[in-house]
């Protein structure tokens, strides 16, 4: 289990929230992370991720991704009801260097729900979005 404070900087004003969750990983290759988000508003929300590590080599493997966001409780100041905020959806292909360093692209795509698309509509986001990935993972 893990503890940890996220402050998001945009939109403005800024949103700091309190984090609880855990995090897994079973049969060598799903891995999850489930997380708690109570915000300075009293507001809760929540996230699961899970992804899964499919080895083409030793050191490659191939890895699909699913995440979900859920408000456990409404604002009106984040423009939120309860349920399903956004799912995100991403496949990377990723190269180990070392058990500590990796190396990833891919891509993914995004899809706001209820509120949260209502509130992207208004203020001219985009309701869905695909998005590539490149990046490199460092572990300790």
């Amino acid at each position: 289990m893990y503890k940890r404070q996220r402050q998001d900087l945009e939109p403005l004003p800024a949103w700091t929230s309190a984090v609880v969750g855990v995090n897994g990983e079973f049969l060598d290759s799903v891995g999850t992370d489930l997380s708690l988000f109570v915000f300075e508003t009293g507001d809760v929300a929540g996230r699961l991720e899970v992804e899964i590590d499919f080895d083409i080599t030793e050191r490659l493997s191939l890895q699909p991704a699913f995440d979900l966001d859920v408000a456990i409780s409404g604002s009106e100041d984040r423009v939120t009801e309860t349920g399903i905020i956004v799912t995100d959806m991403g496949l990377r292909l990723i190269y180990e260097v070392n058990h500590r360093v990796s190396y990833y692209a891919g891509v993914a795509f995004e899809r706001n729900w209820d509120a949260t698309r209502r509130s992207a509509e208004v203020f001219g986001r985009e309701i869905e979005n695909a998005y590539f990935q490149i990046g490199c993972k460092l572990s300790y």
